[in-house]
Formats: structure tokens, sequence, C-alpha cells
């Protein structure tokens, strides 16, 4: 008999594709049946088309208050239940933190479920941190296994929330390949260009990393800053604009342009105060960008120093520009950390080695 798996994913963006790249891998492994239940404002078009995938795509909207109202809507909300009961699935992955889990917890309980927590705690700028909390802590109650990205984000999880370590296991980040079908035929790389890409929030080091290029600058070491993402600059402006050469894309970037920013750039700068993991570097290693990235949370478990990235300290203005003006003179370095990043993909987070990891989980909760 084929193993029925339910996975839900109602986020946008990353935890969309996270899901969706799941469920294709997942279907090329026989046997398996998928329910996959999701928003329908989501690119449903990333989702293969396979006879063992059936979609509930629900008018479920990613931004309040629109959401709330549909959220207390009890004919979308059976639909679900429904869907579910008809389905009977084996196993309830849920693949993201989401408010939607927490009405439906007191029947979700019945199912075996697998939870998987990207990040374990709130970071510093984020939004919505109470109500985080609580969804939080409504799926880690519900989860029979939660999966993190890497043993930071375990040992945080065991250390701060009193999880069993014996309930986490540890799965890496699969990688974001699908983002190449994008590639633009016409984009020129911009010389001793550093991509800087993604949601802007106060974790995540931009003020580090435009110190650093200042300090190069007034080295005079040629260098363009390439800025893509949504989220508030006003805090950045006087830094931003002592930067001579830049491009600034402030707007959350659509799936079709984002691979071209990478193809734009000399290298992509995680300069992040802390993280868990991150879906960049999964973008930025198949597509052969070098990476430098500050020694945190989840990243040197993925990132090797030299090998397939740069790693610095965090908050180190001087390390991370020393970095920079390496990697930008340096062309022999950056072709063998992009040849590690590629061997990388290959060796740890393809697809079909991270779905074959789930499957085995599965299995022995059966």
């Amino acid at each position: 008999m084929p193993m029925k798996i339910a996975i839900f994913n109602y986020s946008s963006s990353g935890l969309f594709h996270y899901a969706a790249c799941l469920v294709n891998a997942l279907a090329k492994i026989s046997p398996v049946k998928i329910l996959f239940l999701t928003s329908q404002f989501n690119n449903l078009d990333l989702i293969d088309d396979n006879p063992r995938v059936k979609v509930l795509a629900q008018k479920a909207p990613h931004h309040l208050p629109a959401f709330w109202r549909w959220l207390v809507n009890p004919v979308e909300q059976l639909r679900i239940y429904q869907a579910i009961n008809k389905f009977q699935p084996d196993i309830i992955h849920i693949t993201d933190s989401h408010a939607i889990y927490v009405p439906h917890q007191w029947w979700l309980k019945r199912y075996r479920i697998v939870f998987t927590q990207h990040d374990p705690l709130a970071h510093p700028g984020d939004v919505h941190r109470f109500s985080s909390r609580i969804i939080h802590r409504t799926q880690q109650r519900l989860a029979n296994r939660i999966v993190t990205h890497g043993q930071f984000i375990k040992n945080v999880l065991v250390a701060k929330r009193g999880i069993s370590p014996d309930k986490i296991f540890t799965i890496p980040h699969g990688d974001y390949s699908f983002y190449l079908r994008w590639q633009h035929k016409n984009v020129a790389r911009i010389p001793n260009s550093v991509l800087f890409f993604g949601r802007i929030v106060d974790y995540k080091g931009l003020d580090i990393l435009l110190r650093s290029i200042i300090q190069l600058q007034k080295k005079s070491q040629p260098i363009f800053l390439i800025l893509a993402g949504s989220g508030d600059l006003t805090k950045y402006q006087s830094l931003l604009q002592q930067i001579k050469h830049k491009i600034v894309d402030n707007r959350a970037i659509p799936e079709s342009e984002v691979i071209k920013y990478f193809q734009m750039s000399t290298l992509v700068a995680l300069p992040y105060r802390e993280a868990s993991q991150s879906g960049i570097i999964s973008i930025a290693m198949p597509a052969g960008l070098p990476i430098i990235a500050t020694s945190v949370g989840s990243l040197p478990e993925i990132l090797t120093h030299r090998e397939n990235s740069l790693l610095v300290e965090p908050n180190n203005v001087p390390a991370l520009s020393q970095a920079i003006g390496e990697l930008l003179n340096n062309d022999n370095l950056r072709k063998s950390l992009a040849r590690g990043a590629k061997k990388t993909v290959a060796d740890k987070i393809a697809w079909p080695l991270t779905a074959g990891q789930y499957y085995k989980l599965y299995q022995s909760m059966l």
C-alpha cells in the first residue's frame, strides 16, 4: 500500500517554495500518495504534474486583516477537515509556522504529525513576536516529530523550549535550484559587485555590510552594491548615501526576477548578526555564486570556510571588509568556492537526498 502523506503549507515565499520542492521530490519516491494543502495565492505552477499529488488550494490570503476574515469562515475551515478526513493520511507534515493550525489543533492531534521548524525563536526586528510564540508552541505540542535544519536549532529547542532531544531530528534545508529555470540570457555580471538579498530586518546586518563597503571604498577598492529586498531602509539611508556605486531595488522581488540578481553579482554577502539557517544559501549554491557569511546559527553546518564559502565572525566590520576585498580580487578563489558550493548541493542538500531522509522518518513513525 502506498504511504499517504498530507503536507500543509499556507505561507508564502520561501516557506511555500520549501514545501513545493518537498512535494515534488517525495512524489518521485515510490510508493507514496500526497495531499498538498496550501493557498491559491502561491505559485502552484511550481508543483509538478504528478498523478500521485492532489492539491487543495484555498483562497487563504497572506496579508492581514483579510486572512483573519478567511480564518473565521467555517465553510473554508470545514474544507480542510473534510479533505483530511477523506484522504486519511498516514502522516501529516506541517512545513510552516502559521496561525491556521491553532483552531484546528483539536482534530489534528489524532494524526501522526511531523513539524518542520525553520526558526526556533523570533529574530530581532520580527513583527508578531507574541503570536508567533503561541503558534510555535501549539505546533510543537501537536508534533510527534520535529525537524530542524541543523544541530544548532535543535539545541535551541531543547535548551529554550524544554523539548526532548529524542523528539527532534535534523535534516538539512534543501536546495533552491528551481530558480534556475528563470535565468536570463542577456544579464551581464557587474564587476566587483556584492549582493545583499532578501527581507531587510535588523538581525540580517545590512548596516554591517554597508560599513564594510565604505571601508573598502576608502582603500580605493572598486566595489558595487546590489541591494534587493523588501523592508524599511530609513535607518540605513545615511550609510547608503556614502556608497558610490549601487543598485537598490527595495521591494519584494518576484520569483521570476530573483535569479537575475544572483546572475548580476560577483558574490553574495550574508552579514547576519544571528540566524537559524538561510534560504539565500540554497539559491546561491546551485547558482554557483560565491558566498561570504557570518558563523552564526546552523550556517556553519552547511558552509565550510574556504571550501564552499568564506566565513567571518558576526558584528565584525573589518573582518567582513577584508573577506569581501579578498574574494573580489581573487578570481581563482571565487571559482574554487563556486565548485565547492555545487559539490555541497550534490552531496548534502539536493532534494532527492532531503526527501529520502523525510521518507525514512515517516516510515519510522508507522
